[in-house]
Parts: C-alpha cells; sequence; structure tokens
C-alpha cells in the first residue's frame, strides 16, 4: 500500500499569519525563483499539495521561507514551514558542507563536490540568502583557520607549489571568464582549487607563506565565486563569495577581502537585495581602511554608490561617486593586482547604474556609453554585459533606432559566451523590444533573438546582425 502523507498543519498556519492565499505564495516563490535563474511555475494547486503532505525539492523550501520572512517580518526557516524531508537527504549533507566553521575546509568539501555528479546538483539548487553573513576570524589576520590534514601529500613548506603558480592559474581561469563567460571551464576551476589550491596549505610551516597561499587560495575561491553567479548559480556563487572573503581576512589580505564583499553586494543589488548591498558595501569601505589602495577605493565607493541609490538615498549616492572619481585619479594601473583593479570601464558602469536607480536616464545612458568605449577586446563578457544595459535603457527612453543597433551587437556577441547570464539578458531584451514590434527593425530583431535564443545552449553560431557591421562606439 502507498504510504499516506502527514497533513502540513504548519504551512497554512503561515499563511494565515501572512495574511496570504495559496496564489499569493506560489508568485512570490515563482519570483524568487526567477530572480536566481530558477524557471518554476507553481499556482495555488501546488501550495495546496504541499499543505497536504507533498515537499517539493530543494531549493523550494528555501524560497517559501524566504518569501514568508520576508511578508511576516520575522525569521521563517525552512523547517518551520514543514516543507524539509523526514529523513537525511543529499541535500542536508550540502547544506551540512557549506555550513562548516572552517573556510579552508569548507571550499575544499565545496570544491570537491562541485566535481562529483552525484553531489552537484544539490550544490547547484543552493538558493542566494540574504541573510548570509561573513564570520570574522577568530584569531589575529594572517593566522591559520584551522590545522591542516597533513596527509601523503603534506610536504614541509608547501613545496609542491611555487610562489605565484596558484595565482599564475587563478589568472588564467579569471581571463577565460571575460573573454568566454563564466560557464566555460568553472568545474575546472574547482578541481584545480580541490586538487592543488587547499592541498598547498599542507605542511607549511613558515607563517608568512602560510600567509600568502591563503590568499592565493581565496582570490581563486572568489574567482569561483563570479563564475557561479556569472552562470546564475547564485546560492553557489554566494558560498564561495563568503568562503573567499573568510579565507582573505584569515590571511590579512585586506585589499582582496574587500574585493570580495564588493562583489558580494554588486551580486546582492542585481537580486534585488538593496539593504543588504548596502551593508555588504559599508563593510567593504571598512576593510579599505586596512589598504593603502586608491584604485580599490574606488572599486569599493562605486558599488557602494550604486546601493546606496537602489535604497533612494540620493544624496549619499552622488557623493560616492564623486569620491570614487578622486580616488580613481589618484590611482595607477600598478597600484592593484589584476584581479582587483578597477579600469574606468568598470567605474562607469557603476556610475551608470547607480544613476539610473535614481532616475537619472540621460547621464546613465552616457556613463554606459563611456564604459563601452573603454572596454577592452578581451572583456567580451563585460561588453556584451554593458551592451545589453545600454541597449534595455535606451529602448525604455523612446531611443529606437540606438537601441536597436545596440540589440543587433548584442547578439552578435553574446552567442560565441559561456554565460547564462548573458543569454539570459535576452529574454529581458525581447521585453524592451515588443511594445516596437511594429517597427520593422525591433521586429527583425525579436525573431532573430528567439533563434540566438535557441541555438545559445548548442553552441551554434548566430546569424548575422540586420544592420551589418558594427559602429564604432563600443568597439
Amino acid at each position: 500500500m502507498p504510504r499516506r502523507r502527514v497533513p502540513n498543519k504548519r504551512l497554512p498556519r503561515l499563511l494565515a499569519e501572512a495574511e496570504w492565499s495559496g496564489r499569493s505564495l506560489a508568485q512570490e516563490v515563482n519570483a524568487r525563483g526567477h530572480a536566481q535563474g530558477l524557471p518554476l511555475r507553481y499556482d495555488r494547486t501546488s501550495v495546496a499539495h504541499w499543505a497536504a503532505g507533498s515537499r517539493p525539492r530543494s531549493p523550494v523550501p528555501a524560497l517559501v521561507a524566504q518569501a514568508l520572512t520576508a511578508r511576516t517580518g520575522r525569521l521563517v526557516t525552512e523547517a518551520e514551514t514543514g516543507l524539509l524531508p523526514a529523513k537525511r537527504s543529499a541535500e542536508q549533507a550540502v547544506t551540512d558542507l557549506v555550513s562548516d566553521s572552517d573556510p579552508v575546509r569548507r571550499l575544499a568539501s565545496m570544491s570537491r563536490a562541485d566535481t562529483d555528479p552525484r553531489q552537484r546538483q544539490s550544490l547547484r539548487r543552493l538558493v542566494y540568502e540574504p541573510s548570509l553573513t561573513c564570520v570574522p576570524p577568530q584569531h589575529a589576520p594572517g593566522e591559520a583557520p584551522a590545522s591542516r590534514d597533513e596527509g601523503p601529500r603534506a610536504v614541509a613548506d608547501g613545496a609542491l607549489v611555487a610562489d605565484g603558480a596558484l595565482t599564475d592559474m587563478v589568472t588564467v581561469f579569471w581571463q577565460q571568464m571575460e573573454l568566454y563567460g563564466g560557464l566555460h571551464a568553472r568545474t575546472a576551476l574547482a578541481t584545480y582549487l580541490a586538487d592543488d589550491g587547499v592541498s598547498a596549505l599542507n605542511g607549511v610551516r613558515d607563517e608568512a607563506r602560510q600567509r600568502r597561499l591563503l590568499a592565493d587560495v581565496a582570490l581563486g575561491a572568489h574567482v569561483l565565486g563570479m563564475m557561479s553567479a556569472d552562470s546564475n548559480l547564485h546560492g553557489l556563487g554566494q558560498r564561495y563569495y563568503r568562503t573567499a572573503a573568510e579565507i582573505a581576512a584569515h590571511a590579512g589580505a585586506a585589499t582582496l577581502e574587500a574585493t570580495v564583499l564588493r562583489a558580494m553586494s554588486t551580486q546582492a543589488s542585481r537580486l534585488g537585495f538593496h539593504e543588504r548591498a548596502l551593508a555588504l558595501s559599508v563593510r567593504a569601505m571598512e576593510v579599505t581602511r586596512r589598504c593603502d589602495s586608491p584604485m580599490v577605493r574606488a572599486f569599493v565607493l562605486a558599488q557602494r554608490a550604486a546601493a546606496y541609490a537602489g535604497t533612494m538615498q540620493r544624496r549619499a549616492a552622488l557623493d560616492d561617486l564623486t569620491s570614487a572619481e578622486r580616488a580613481l585619479s589618484d590611482s595607477s594601473p600598478a597600484s592593484a593586482p589584476q584581479l582587483v583593479s578597477y579600469p574606468l570601464a568598470a567605474l562607469r558602469f557603476q556610475e551608470g547604474q547607480a544613476l539610473l536607480a535614481l532616475g537619472e536616464t540621460k547621464a546613465a545612458i552616457r556613463a554606459l556609453e563611456t564604459s563601452l568605449d573603454h572596454r577592452l577586446p578581451d572583456q567580451r563578457r563585460a561588453r556584451v554585459l554593458t551592451r545589453a544595459r545600454l541597449a534595455q535603457v535606451r529602448l525604455g527612453a523612446g531611443n529606437l533606432d540606438a537601441g536597436c543597433h545596440d540589440c543587433a551587437l548584442f547578439l552578435d556577441e553574446v552567442s560565441h559566451l559561456s554565460s547564462p547570464r548573458a543569454i539570459s539578458a535576452i529574454s529581458t531584451l525581447q521585453s524592451a523590444l515588443r511594445p516596437f514590434h511594429r517597427y520593422r527593425p525591433a521586429h527583425a530583431l525579436l525573431s532573430r533573438s528567439r533563434h540566438v535564443q535557441a541555438q545559445a545552449t548548442r553552441g551554434t553560431a548566430p546569424p548575422r546582425s540586420v544592420f551589418g557591421a558594427a559602429p564604432s562606439r563600443g568597439r
């Protein structure tokens, strides 16, 4: 006989407390899933099934808890929803490993699981948690977080890895991401960190060398977080970012720690968690006081400006943009390592984002145009994302011809990226184009965008632009 389901009495009580119908909860869960790249399509009957005792797969319980937390104004845990499975599952095992208090051990476990087909899917179902925080070091900065397992590969003073080898390899992965997208070679970096990165710390007795290696490993976790976020694996990306920030703090690498916190703030902004984005950018700014780098200060100030704008604090946002400009003018390209340097193109993009949030559309368009003008040829991913944002803003402002040009140029390049984030921008641009579907170029772009969207995951080349050669702007 089939096992009878036990009705979930907790969920109806929470719905009553939230003054929500099943339809309202389903719509909010779908919206939160969509923001993180999860195509959820629940309705009121789905919620009725949950109340009757069925349990949705991860990450739905986490999304339900987040939705009810936001609605009720108090913390609602996943367990409180009654949606967690009664028995320990693969999802719970993954939850345990990403919650390890030792950040280096956590990185080792996560990166190994990320390369294991049996565990990988549970990792990829992690959702973004706005309440997740970085844990400050429980010892002096630069001291190792915990003694490492000195197994067969342990060699005195980390002789298995030459100085600079980890950073050089991580830089290669970062360059590949900027040229080809975050999905390209993402699991290869996870494998490298699991096999060589964390193992390099085994048996290292020299404290200065240990700090350098910790910083190198933190840099690898940071790039893996970037690649995961670009792959729309926002929950996983957040965990890698958090781990990178904590390892950087242990290493006393303030420049890197501030850079990672800034990336976490950017991710929160993109997902609509503006208060969390502001808190992270404020913390990043506090960390910059420990590093003498005007470029990193500009890096963080520009994101804090965008976060202030997201919370509608206009004066603070404009002040930070001015300060970021001043800090950048005081810096030199050699004042920070390559992976934490901040070119003018990136500053202008963040300026554009802040100005858009403040309703300054014309000024935002100028900032985004300047950002495109300064993107280097090997920054394809950044160029494509900037182009998509500029096209969206121009179309929204009624600049139809310019917006269509940007859409065409975006479509020319996006299929050459393994970037789910960039592919997601196709749907955004389709929504911006639909009001103009009677305009012939817009109609042609809608048709072409559907073709590119269909072909993107299969790696075939897109058709030529309906506008022919690209104009000089945004080379």
